[in-house]
């Protein structure tokens, strides 16, 4: 999320993709559904059922799985994969991360453990600045609250 708006990048065979819906802000106060696909052949990027972005491949389909080497997958966040030392590959790691409420993630049909919860498909391996599950309130600085030429600015106690 960047200005308020959808984003969605992939680094795939050293090929930056960015797919993006502006025409909506989300940080508007309300719960939104955000649907992520992505194939061989395409990848689908969609809004609450009906601000979508779809982009077919280029070139010849790509091998997507796994995400990574060690088979992690991060979600809201931009990754960053260090240097390769003498220990080997250092892990990757997360920067500039999703900050917000955290309804459910779904891969392939079945929830996330995201709330402690136990799962067979996966283990949640950290969360930051995310709260699960929480209320939300709109953005204090929509509507341009402040007069004669002052600045609205949203501190993170809301």
């Amino acid at each position: 999320i960047e200005e308020g708006r959808l984003w969605f990048q992939m680094d795939c065979d050293n090929r930056l993709d960015i797919l993006g819906i502006s025409g909506r802000p989300i940080n508007d106060g309300s719960w939104h559904t955000v649907t992520l696909e992505l194939t061989s052949n395409y990848t689908l990027l969609s809004l609450d059922d009906s601000y979508v972005e779809r982009r077919r491949s280029a070139r010849a389909p790509v091998r997507i799985w796994p995400l990574a080497a060690d088979g992690s997958l991060f979600f809201g966040a931009q990754v960053l994969h260090g240097p390769v030392g003498r220990g080997g590959q250092r892990p990757p790691r997360a920067q500039e991360g999703f900050q917000g409420c955290l309804g459910s993630i779904m891969l392939n049909g079945n929830e996330l453990p995201l709330q402690n919860k136990r799962s067979r498909y996966a283990e949640v391996a950290g969360l930051s600045d995310v709260k699960l599950g929480c209320v939300l309130y709109p953005d204090p600085c929509l509507g341009g609250p402040c007069q004669n030429g002052a600045s609205c600015i949203k501190l993170p106690s809301g």
